[in-house]
Formats: structure tokens, sequence, C-alpha cells
């Protein structure tokens, strides 16, 4: 996941993009969860980055899937 890593998101000025965690699915595979600090900040084109780099990475392809963002609960 090292391309995630050097490509920043897109993001609202002053509002950047910050992802935490990486989970996928136990049970359903072509799901992940990514925890951010906003989830409406997520670009559509950022979700797609995300998405094809998953697919190429691990083997994905012709398989639907499933990008859930969750905004991080403040402690």
């Amino acid at each position: 996941m090292e391309k995630i890593a050097y490509n920043l998101p897109k993001n609202k000025p002053g509002q950047p993009l910050y992802i935490y965690n990486i989970n996928q699915h136990e049970y359903y595979k072509n799901v992940f969860e990514f925890e951010v600090n906003n989830s409406e900040n997520v670009h559509f084109s950022y979700k797609r980055f995300l998405e094809n780099n998953i697919r190429q990475k691990y083997d994905f392809h012709g398989v639907v899937l499933k990008l859930i963002f969750k905004s991080r609960s403040r402690k």
C-alpha cells in the first residue's frame, strides 16, 4: 500500500484527510473499512484510486469491491 502513502488525496483547504486504519472484513473479503478523520472529506476520485490499487495489488479483478469510510470517534 505504498502508493497510498505517496499519493495524498485531494481535500478541502484546511481539512486534510488522514487514514488511520484499514481493515478487510472477516467474512466478506471484498469489503474494506477505512478509519479516517472525517469521512465527508473523501473525494470520489480518491475512492476510485484506492479501489484500483487494492484491485491491482491483491488480485480482485472482476470482483465488486466495497469501500466503507468511517469517521474516527473523538476521545
